[in-house]
């Protein structure tokens, strides 16, 4: 949904506050935020690294380096 959100043009911190608070999706994004900046392939971790490479403005070549050329 998060994504659905962007698409129809809404800003990322908006779309972000309607995922966190809608209560079908509440447990999926709190388990988001818990998981860690790793390149394991564990669903909320990849979730997780790639809301931070967002966040942090990385470029596609940083996610690159960080999940391997194989991803």
């Amino acid at each position: 949904m998060l994504y659905r959100y962007l698409l129809e043009g809404k800003s990322f911190y908006d779309s972000e506050n309607l995922v966190s608070n809608d209560k079908d999706l509440k447990d999926s994004w709190i388990k988001s935020q818990k998981a860690e900046l790793k390149p394991d392939g564990y669903i909320y971790n990849v979730i997780f690294s790639a809301l931070h490479f967002i966040k942090e403005d990385k470029t596609l070549a940083d996610a690159i380096k960080f999940y391997g050329k194989a991803n």
